[in-house]
C-alpha cells in the first residue's frame, strides 16, 4: 500500500515475501472481503465502503471450481472410473420438484446439483506422460 497520496493506494501484493508491483490490482476474494482487509489501513473509508455495498446487495449464491490432483495407485481396479465423461450429480431424482424448490428458496436452504468431470480421462496422452495411477478432476459446486 502506498501511503504517499491522499488516499492509500494499493500497488502490488507480497507473494512468498517477494514484492510484485502493478498498476492493476484485481482481487479475486469480493469486494466486501477485500475492504475488511484494509480496515486497519483505511478504518473510515474501508468502513464506509463495506456499509454502502451491503446497502445495495442482497444474499446472493456462488459457485466455485475445485481443481483435484488424484494418485489412485492404491485404489482397486475394479473401482476406477476411467470413462471420459462430464457427471451431474442430482441430490435428488425428483429435477422439476428440484427446479421449483432453489427457486423459491434462500440461498443455501436447499442442496443444489454439482458438476464433476475428469481433464485426464479425456487427454489421450495423459497415460504416456503421467502413468494411469495419476488423474484429474474438476468440480463445480455452490459455495458460500
Amino acid at each position: 500500500i502506498d501511503h504517499g497520496s491522499k488516499m492509500p493506494t494499493c500497488i502490488g501484493v507480497k507473494v512468498n515475501g517477494i514484492d510484485v508491483f502493478s498498476k492493476c490490482i484485481v482481487s479475486g476474494t469480493g469486494a466486501i472481503q477485500t475492504y475488511r482487509m484494509l480496515e486497519n489501513v483505511i478504518p473510515l473509508q474501508a468502513s464506509a465502503a463495506i456499509k454502502s455495498i451491503e446497502a445495495r446487495t442482497e444474499e446472493s449464491v456462488s459457485f466455485m471450481f475445485l481443481f483435484i490432483g488424484l494418485d489412485v495407485t492404491n485404489q482397486p481396479a475394479g473401482e476406477r472410473d476411467s470413462r471420459s465423461h462430464n457427471t451431474w450429480i442430482y441430490p435428488c431424482t425428483n429435477y422439476s420438484k428440484l427446479e421449483n424448490e432453489i427457486e423459491n428458496s434462500g440461498p443455501f436452504e436447499v442442496s443444489v446439483p454439482m458438476f464433476v468431470a475428469s481433464g485426464s480421462s479425456k487427454d489421450s496422452s495423459w497415460n504416456k506422460r503421467h502413468g494411469e495411477n495419476k488423474k484429474t478432476v474438476v468440480v463445480i459446486g455452490q459455495c458460500p
